[in-house]
């Protein structure tokens, strides 16, 4: 059984970062990280966005719209984010909701934000919420 986890996470792990190795105009020249269309070098600006820790959500759903924090983002000129996850989201909790992750935990008052902020997450898989918030921001840097 480990082994098929594991070949699983490895899967997982090629077809992660393969797709958008494709999709994205950036290529290394040397040492450097370059624009693809104009070979300007490009300078990475993270932001640290947790949702590895036990609920399993990202940070800050529960206070705020996921369309505000991701264009917040965006307008304060982050274009990367370093968007953690657990294993766990992906093994052992793939078929969680994140109601059942709040109710689990007794995060009442964080469910309640949620319910305000984001309802549409509630019903969600773990993992399918996390997409949610690549999706926003996909969308913020790669549609509009």
């Amino acid at each position: 059984m480990l082994g098929r986890t594991f070949q699983a996470i490895l899967l997982f792990s090629f077809v992660l970062y393969a797709i958008p190795g494709y999709s994205l105009p950036l290529k290394t020249q040397g040492r450097w990280l370059v624009d693809e269309r104009t070979g300007e070098r490009v300078k990475l600006h993270c932001v640290n966005w947790p949702a590895h820790i036990l609920p399993m959500l990202a940070e800050g759903l529960d206070k705020q719209p996921l369309p505000f924090i991701a264009s917040e983002i965006v307008k304060n000129n982050y274009n990367c984010v370093r968007f953690t996850f657990s294993i766990h989201m992906f093994t052992r909790y793939a078929n969680l909701t994140i109601e059942e992750s709040f109710d689990r935990l007794n995060l009442t008052k964080a469910k309640a934000g949620v319910i305000k902020n984001n309802p549409f997450v509630l019903k969600m898989t773990v993992p399918r919420a996390y997409e949610a918030v690549v999706d926003a921001l996909g969308s913020l840097w790669f549609d509009g």
